[in-house]
């Protein structure tokens, strides 16, 4: 087997208001496979993106799970086990002590690049490389890639990739491949819908 597989569009929009935390996950996404473009889930309307939202307060255990951003009947939610499945939150990006720090580059006035390689993967679930990307000036939001890496580097963590190379395991071929993870800050117009959908959280938990 040659090629490649990447996954894309697998985005988490993350809206903060106060004490309260609005998840966008979108809906949809595609694979590209030896060259071969595969639409893995399609919206109903191919030209509108399709979403499910969840909104959760800082008081709680418990969210809800909107369908839509004018659903009034939502299904509650467990916060944490959507943040350990869907925002990593138990997932410590930190590189591990086998890593060694091969180049440190600062790409612009505010974004530092670490990049770890390793002499020898005690298995194949370790990258051959792994890339920090730190910034100074992001805004301060509540959510965190690795809340230890940006206490020790006193930055915050906004991009990790960790590289794979072309390998074989058991007569079979694996292709390289990269896993990205990133924070960007959300164009304004993405909160369109999340006023509303405060509103029924708010008066569903009788606020």
């Amino acid at each position: 087997m040659t090629g490649h597989t990447e996954i894309l569009n697998d985005t988490l929009c993350m809206f903060f208001y106060d004490e309260y935390q609005i998840y966008r996950k979108l809906l949809g996404s595609t694979r590209v496979s030896n060259d071969s473009i595969i639409l893995l889930t399609q919206p109903d309307n191919d030209t509108k993106p399709a979403y499910l939202y969840y909104v959760f307060d800082s008081k709680s255990m418990y969210g809800y799970k909107f369908i839509s951003a004018d659903d009034t009947v939502p299904v509650r939610q467990l916060k944490d086990s959507f943040l350990i499945l869907n925002a990593f939150s138990q997932f410590n990006f930190q590189p591990k002590p086998n890593y060694i720090l091969a180049n440190q580059q600062k790409m612009d006035g505010h974004t530092t690049r670490l990049v770890y390689t390793i002499n020898t993967k005690p298995d194949e679930s370790y990258a051959d490389s792994f890339m920090l990307h730190y910034q100074d000036n992001f805004p301060n939001v509540p959510h965190s890639l690795s809340r230890s890496v940006d206490t020790i580097k006193n930055r915050k963590l906004t991009k990790i990739e960790m590289i794979y190379k072309a390998t074989s395991f058991a007569g079979n071929n694996i292709p390289g491949r990269t896993f990205r993870f990133e924070l960007l800050k959300a164009p304004d117009s993405d909160s369109v819908g999340i006023h509303q959908l405060l509103l029924t959280y708010k008066e569903i938990q009788g606020f």
